[in-house]
Protein backbone atom coordinates (compact mmCIF):
# COMPACT_ATOMS: atom_id res chain seq x y z
CA UNK A 1 0.00 0.00 0.00
CA UNK A 2 1.26 3.40 -0.36
CA UNK A 3 -0.36 7.27 0.62
CA UNK A 4 -1.54 8.06 -2.65
CA UNK A 5 -3.50 5.05 -3.15
CA UNK A 6 -4.96 4.84 0.56
CA UNK A 7 -5.26 8.62 0.34
CA UNK A 8 -7.27 8.35 -3.07
CA UNK A 9 -9.13 4.89 -2.25
CA UNK A 10 -9.83 4.92 1.01
CA UNK A 11 -12.42 6.44 3.61
CA UNK A 12 -11.03 9.02 6.17
CA UNK A 13 -12.09 7.80 9.16
CA UNK A 14 -10.74 10.06 12.06
CA UNK A 15 -8.59 13.19 12.59
CA UNK A 16 -6.20 13.91 15.74
CA UNK A 17 -5.16 17.33 15.61
CA UNK A 18 -3.94 17.97 19.61
CA UNK A 19 -2.42 21.44 18.92
CA UNK A 20 -0.59 23.51 16.72
CA UNK A 21 2.55 22.05 17.51
CA UNK A 22 2.56 18.52 17.22
CA UNK A 23 1.95 16.10 13.76
CA UNK A 24 -1.23 16.14 13.09
CA UNK A 25 -2.59 12.61 12.76
CA UNK A 26 -5.49 10.72 9.78
CA UNK A 27 -6.92 7.67 10.25
CA UNK A 28 -7.95 5.58 7.26
CA UNK A 29 -9.71 2.62 5.83
CA UNK A 30 -8.42 1.06 3.00
CA UNK A 31 -9.62 -2.58 1.96
CA UNK A 32 -10.59 -3.57 5.43
CA UNK A 33 -7.22 -2.39 7.35
CA UNK A 34 -6.94 0.43 9.54
CA UNK A 35 -3.75 2.82 8.39
CA UNK A 36 -2.41 6.43 10.17
CA UNK A 37 -0.99 8.96 7.59
CA UNK A 38 0.92 11.39 10.39
CA UNK A 39 1.74 15.12 8.76
CA UNK A 40 5.15 16.06 10.47
CA UNK A 41 6.37 19.62 9.61
CA UNK A 42 4.67 22.45 10.41
CA UNK A 43 5.58 22.18 14.26
CA UNK A 44 9.19 22.90 12.83
CA UNK A 45 9.13 25.89 9.88
CA UNK A 46 11.68 23.78 8.01
CA UNK A 47 12.85 24.05 4.41
CA UNK A 48 12.90 21.72 1.75
CA UNK A 49 16.53 21.01 2.57
CA UNK A 50 16.05 20.19 5.85
CA UNK A 51 13.07 18.50 5.39
CA UNK A 52 15.04 16.38 3.42
CA UNK A 53 17.72 15.79 6.58
CA UNK A 54 14.53 14.90 8.98
CA UNK A 55 12.99 12.42 6.65
CA UNK A 56 16.57 10.48 6.84
CA UNK A 57 16.87 10.81 10.59
CA UNK A 58 13.08 9.47 11.23
CA UNK A 59 14.04 6.78 8.93
CA UNK A 60 17.35 5.82 10.59
CA UNK A 61 15.48 7.12 14.11
CA UNK A 62 12.89 4.29 13.45
CA UNK A 63 15.65 1.51 12.73
CA UNK A 64 17.59 1.91 15.46
CA UNK A 65 14.51 1.43 17.90
CA UNK A 66 13.10 -1.75 16.10
CA UNK A 67 16.99 -2.90 17.00
CA UNK A 68 17.08 -2.55 20.58
CA UNK A 69 14.21 -4.90 21.17
CA UNK A 70 13.11 -2.82 23.94
CA UNK A 71 9.67 -2.19 23.03
CA UNK A 72 7.79 -2.48 19.67
CA UNK A 73 6.87 -0.05 17.39
CA UNK A 74 4.38 -0.06 14.62
CA UNK A 75 5.43 -0.68 10.82
CA UNK A 76 6.36 1.75 9.42
CA UNK A 77 5.12 1.54 5.36
CA UNK A 78 6.32 4.80 3.95
CA UNK A 79 7.84 7.90 4.48
CA UNK A 80 7.61 10.83 1.96
CA UNK A 81 8.07 14.40 1.29
CA UNK A 82 4.86 16.67 0.08
CA UNK A 83 6.72 19.24 -1.73
CA UNK A 84 3.95 21.33 -2.27
CA UNK A 85 2.58 21.59 1.33
CA UNK A 86 6.51 21.52 2.46
CA UNK A 87 6.03 18.32 5.18
CA UNK A 88 6.30 15.04 5.62
CA UNK A 89 3.69 12.25 5.48
CA UNK A 90 4.19 8.94 7.58
CA UNK A 91 2.15 6.09 6.91
CA UNK A 92 1.99 3.25 9.53
CA UNK A 93 0.35 0.53 10.91
CA UNK A 94 -2.92 1.32 13.21
CA UNK A 95 -4.34 -0.42 16.44
CA UNK A 96 -7.61 -0.98 17.30
CA UNK A 97 -9.17 1.49 19.78
CA UNK A 98 -10.69 -1.95 21.80
CA UNK A 99 -6.42 -3.23 21.86
CA UNK A 100 -4.66 0.12 23.05
CA UNK A 101 -5.06 1.90 26.19
CA UNK A 102 -3.04 5.56 25.24
CA UNK A 103 -2.40 7.26 28.49
CA UNK A 104 -3.60 4.80 30.71
CA UNK A 105 -4.23 5.84 34.20
CA UNK A 106 -3.56 2.21 35.69
CA UNK A 107 -0.43 1.62 37.72
CA UNK A 108 0.66 -1.92 36.38
CA UNK A 109 0.74 -0.27 33.11
CA UNK A 110 2.83 2.28 34.20
CA UNK A 111 5.04 0.07 35.86
CA UNK A 112 5.29 -1.59 32.40
CA UNK A 113 6.37 1.39 30.76
CA UNK A 114 8.80 2.07 33.25
CA UNK A 115 10.62 -1.75 33.09
CA UNK A 116 10.82 -1.23 29.09
CA UNK A 117 12.64 2.43 30.26
CA UNK A 118 14.79 0.64 32.13
CA UNK A 119 15.65 -1.76 30.16
CA UNK A 120 17.15 1.33 27.43
CA UNK A 121 18.54 2.91 29.59
CA UNK A 122 20.48 0.19 31.48
CA UNK A 123 21.85 -1.59 27.87
CA UNK A 124 25.13 -1.25 27.30
CA UNK A 125 24.01 -1.17 23.63
CA UNK A 126 22.57 2.04 24.30
CA UNK A 127 25.69 3.69 25.09
CA UNK A 128 28.15 5.42 22.99
CA UNK A 129 32.18 4.80 24.13
CA UNK A 130 32.10 7.99 25.92
CA UNK A 131 29.55 6.64 28.05
CA UNK A 132 26.72 9.12 26.80
CA UNK A 133 23.52 7.61 25.83
CA UNK A 134 23.59 7.23 22.09
CA UNK A 135 19.50 6.68 21.65
CA UNK A 136 16.89 7.78 23.80
CA UNK A 137 12.65 8.20 23.77
CA UNK A 138 10.70 11.07 25.07
CA UNK A 139 9.19 9.54 27.99
CA UNK A 140 5.77 11.21 27.83
CA UNK A 141 3.21 7.82 28.80
CA UNK A 142 1.61 9.41 26.03
CA UNK A 143 3.86 8.52 23.76
CA UNK A 144 3.17 4.46 24.60
CA UNK A 145 0.55 2.26 24.13
CA UNK A 146 -0.29 -0.81 25.85
CA UNK A 147 -1.25 -3.71 23.41
CA UNK A 148 -1.96 -6.63 24.66
CA UNK A 149 1.65 -8.06 26.47
CA UNK A 150 3.29 -5.70 24.06
CA UNK A 151 4.61 -2.12 25.01
CA UNK A 152 4.40 0.06 21.88
CA UNK A 153 6.53 3.13 21.55
CA UNK A 154 4.72 5.70 18.63
CA UNK A 155 6.66 9.16 18.69
CA UNK A 156 9.43 9.21 16.29
CA UNK A 157 10.09 12.81 16.27
CA UNK A 158 12.32 14.28 17.00
CA UNK A 159 14.82 11.78 16.16
CA UNK A 160 16.31 10.71 19.63
CA UNK A 161 19.65 9.85 18.46
CA UNK A 162 23.43 11.06 18.29
CA UNK A 163 25.09 11.06 14.93
CA UNK A 164 28.61 9.19 14.14
CA UNK A 165 30.15 12.07 16.20
CA UNK A 166 28.41 11.76 19.15
CA UNK A 167 26.39 15.05 18.69
CA UNK A 168 22.23 14.87 18.72
CA UNK A 169 21.10 16.90 15.49
CA UNK A 170 18.35 18.73 17.16
CA UNK A 171 14.62 19.92 14.99
CA UNK A 172 13.38 21.95 17.32
CA UNK A 173 9.49 23.22 17.35
CA UNK A 174 8.53 26.50 16.88
CA UNK A 175 7.41 27.38 20.69
CA UNK A 176 11.14 25.90 21.77
CA UNK A 177 12.89 28.69 20.28
CA UNK A 178 13.97 30.18 23.71
CA UNK A 179 14.98 26.86 25.27
CA UNK A 180 18.89 26.13 26.19
CA UNK A 181 20.06 23.07 24.09
CA UNK A 182 22.28 21.80 26.86
CA UNK A 183 19.03 21.26 28.75
CA UNK A 184 17.08 20.00 26.46
CA UNK A 185 19.99 17.30 25.53
CA UNK A 186 20.42 16.52 29.04
CA UNK A 187 16.74 15.93 29.52
CA UNK A 188 16.39 13.64 26.04
CA UNK A 189 19.82 11.74 27.15
CA UNK A 190 20.60 11.68 30.66
CA UNK A 191 19.17 8.70 32.10
CA UNK A 192 18.15 10.31 35.72
CA UNK A 193 16.44 13.12 34.02
CA UNK A 194 14.69 10.38 31.28
CA UNK A 195 13.55 8.56 34.31
CA UNK A 196 12.03 12.14 36.30
CA UNK A 197 10.61 13.29 33.16
CA UNK A 198 8.43 10.09 33.12
CA UNK A 199 7.54 10.40 36.54
CA UNK A 200 6.53 14.28 35.91
CA UNK A 201 4.27 13.48 33.16
CA UNK A 202 2.99 10.16 34.91
CA UNK A 203 1.54 12.07 37.91
CA UNK A 204 -1.14 14.23 35.18
CA UNK A 205 -2.45 10.43 34.55
CA UNK A 206 -2.32 8.59 38.21
CA UNK A 207 -4.13 9.53 41.45
CA UNK A 208 -1.98 10.45 43.91
CA UNK A 209 -1.28 7.19 46.29
CA UNK A 210 -0.65 5.39 43.13
CA UNK A 211 1.73 7.74 41.63
CA UNK A 212 3.83 7.76 44.69
CA UNK A 213 3.97 3.88 44.58
CA UNK A 214 5.53 4.41 41.27
CA UNK A 215 7.77 6.49 42.58
CA UNK A 216 8.98 4.08 45.07
CA UNK A 217 9.15 1.17 42.22
CA UNK A 218 11.30 3.55 40.03
CA UNK A 219 13.90 4.87 42.95
CA UNK A 220 13.88 1.99 44.97
CA UNK A 221 17.49 -0.30 43.75
CA UNK A 222 16.59 -3.88 42.56
CA UNK A 223 17.15 -6.42 40.10
CA UNK A 224 14.93 -4.03 37.39
CA UNK A 225 17.36 -1.30 38.03
CA UNK A 226 20.70 -3.33 38.10
CA UNK A 227 21.41 -1.05 41.38
CA UNK A 228 22.00 2.16 38.11
CA UNK A 229 23.54 5.13 38.90
CA UNK A 230 20.05 7.25 37.37
CA UNK A 231 18.46 5.53 40.60
CA UNK A 232 20.21 6.33 42.99
CA UNK A 233 20.36 10.00 42.18
CA UNK A 234 16.89 10.16 41.67
CA UNK A 235 16.19 8.59 45.32
CA UNK A 236 18.79 11.08 46.90
CA UNK A 237 16.58 13.54 45.79
CA UNK A 238 13.66 12.07 46.73
CA UNK A 239 14.59 11.27 50.20
CA UNK A 240 16.03 15.23 50.21
CA UNK A 241 12.58 16.33 49.52
CA UNK A 242 10.18 14.02 51.44
CA UNK A 243 11.64 13.46 54.07
CA UNK A 244 12.49 16.28 57.23
CA UNK A 245 15.75 15.25 58.52
CA UNK A 246 17.36 13.51 55.98
CA UNK A 247 21.16 14.53 55.43
CA UNK A 248 22.64 14.22 51.11
CA UNK A 249 25.66 13.01 52.76
CA UNK A 250 27.36 13.22 49.10
CA UNK A 251 26.24 16.50 48.17
CA UNK A 252 25.16 15.49 45.16
CA UNK A 253 24.89 18.75 42.51
CA UNK A 254 21.44 17.13 40.98
CA UNK A 255 21.70 20.04 38.20
CA UNK A 256 24.62 18.11 36.91
CA UNK A 257 21.97 15.31 36.37
CA UNK A 258 18.60 16.42 35.78
CA UNK A 259 17.51 20.55 34.57
CA UNK A 260 16.08 22.82 37.04
CA UNK A 261 12.75 23.25 35.18
CA UNK A 262 12.43 19.18 35.81
CA UNK A 263 13.00 19.06 39.47
CA UNK A 264 10.38 22.27 40.00
CA UNK A 265 8.12 19.84 38.61
CA UNK A 266 9.00 16.80 40.75
CA UNK A 267 8.71 19.26 43.44
CA UNK A 268 5.17 20.21 42.59
CA UNK A 269 4.21 16.66 41.62
CA UNK A 270 4.78 15.69 45.64
CA UNK A 271 2.04 18.58 46.32
CA UNK A 272 -0.87 16.24 47.31
CA UNK A 273 -3.77 18.88 46.74
CA UNK A 274 -2.41 19.71 43.09
CA UNK A 275 -4.69 17.98 40.43
CA UNK A 276 -4.59 18.05 37.11
CA UNK A 277 -5.10 20.40 34.77
CA UNK A 278 -3.73 22.78 37.67
CA UNK A 279 -0.54 20.94 37.84
CA UNK A 280 -0.18 21.14 33.75
CA UNK A 281 -0.71 24.86 34.07
CA UNK A 282 1.81 25.28 36.76
CA UNK A 283 4.18 22.96 34.93
CA UNK A 284 3.94 25.57 31.69
CA UNK A 285 5.76 28.21 34.39
CA UNK A 286 9.34 26.09 34.24
CA UNK A 287 10.07 26.61 30.22
CA UNK A 288 13.75 25.78 30.27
Amino acid sequence: MTIKKITSEGVLIQTINNHKFSSIAHVYSFNNERYVIREIGRQYSLKSADLKILKKNIKKYYKILAQTKTFRVPNLFELEIDKKENKLLLLTEYFENNAIKKGCDNLVEFIKIAEVIFRLINNKNSFNQKGKLNISVDTNPDNFFIVGNDIVYNDFTPPLFRQTNGEWLEFRRSDEMGQIKKNKEMRYFNPSNILINFLNKARLHLTFDDYTKLIDYVVKENSTHKSNNSVKILSVLYRELTEKDYNNENEINFNKYITERDISRFKLTLKKELKNPELTQLFKIFKN
